[in-house]
């Protein structure tokens, strides 16, 4: 699934919003896999992981703020989680770049011309990555630095009931975290702020039910 051709002064959400690809992921909300157990820790959905600049819905998550991450350890390891799986995604970049070295360049070329290119070298990465292992293409073009994401809010939006599930969600993905790699996280944060000790967990997952 892609959308070309827009302005690079727009920002990412504001792209989003706009694009049909937003329209056809609403119209098929239903093809999602359904909301599944995790591990006795309530039931939550499957998710697009996004960036800071998006809004927070119930099939697409956001990172928690520096703000937060630094105020809760437990926040600071879901976000830590949380990048590791986008890095798969964020990867691609560089690795489109490395392989095409045009787009390590400006473009000079029209709006049509430079979609065509953008296009034709996606197909052909896709084409070339299904002879060459994951891993292999990853150190034969990715640099070993790491480089940290630009923290970005998306635009102000009324909180309805689904955002105020999803946060519920992402909390109980914290919750989860925290717990299979060990962590020890001395506080909890509600959706609007509230610090709470461990013992706030099951009642999150009660409220959860009652939001479904």
């Amino acid at each position: 699934m892609f959308d070309l051709g827009a302005k690079g002064k727009s920002s990412d959400a504001g792209i989003y919003q706009e694009s049909p690809m937003r329209t056809f992921i609403e119209n098929h909300l239903t093809d999602f896999p359904s909301p599944a157990s995790l591990e006795g820790f309530g039931v939550v959905s499957y998710h697009i992981l996004a960036d800071q600049g998006f809004a927070q819905a119930v099939h697409m998550q956001r990172p928690f703020n520096r703000l937060q991450a630094e105020s809760d350890s437990g926040i600071a390891h879901f976000n830590k989680c949380f990048s590791s799986a986008r890095r798969v995604v964020e990867s691609l970049f560089g690795i489109l770049a490395s392989r095409f070295r045009l787009f390590l360049r400006p473009i000079h070329a029209t709006q049509e011309h430079a979609k065509m290119l953008i296009l034709t070298a996606m197909i052909l990465h896709n084409m070339l990555a299904k002879s060459v292992p994951a891993r292999a293409m990853r150190c034969r073009y990715l640099q070993s630095h790491d480089e940290g994401e630009e923290e970005r809010e998306p635009p102000q939006q009324q909180e309805d009931v689904q955002n105020l599930r999803a946060k519920r969600e992402r909390e109980l993905l914290v919750q989860y975290f925290c717990w299979r790699d060990n962590v020890i996280r001395r506080e909890f944060q509600d959706a609007d702020g509230t610090m709470y000790g461990n013992e706030r967990v099951e009642e999150v997952m009660l409220e959860l039910t009652d939001v479904r």
